[in-house]
């Protein structure tokens, strides 16, 4: 369940830490969007993955949640 949790606090992080200008917070609109369907996306892929491959994901989930909310932000420019 962490890694469902943590994820988009992880991509949130790593967007902050690469985001160029200072002290300026995440403030676009689709923000939240984003940081509900990454978990989504995630839980849709473990699913399939067990489905049709016989493959759980364990924490290596967290990355990709986390990889998912990072690159959807860099999407929206947020």
């Amino acid at each position: 369940m962490c890694s469902y949790t943590y994820g988009p606090l992880l991509g949130l992080f790593a967007y902050a830490l690469t985001k160029r200008q200072q002290l300026t917070p995440t403030t676009h609109h689709l923000t939240p969007v984003v940081c509900i369907a990454s978990p989504l996306i995630c839980y849709a892929l473990d699913y399939l993955c067990t489905t049709y491959f016989s493959y759980h994901f364990g924490y290596e989930l967290l990355m990709i949640n986390g990889a998912l909310t990072y690159l959807g932000l860099r999407v929206i420019k947020a």
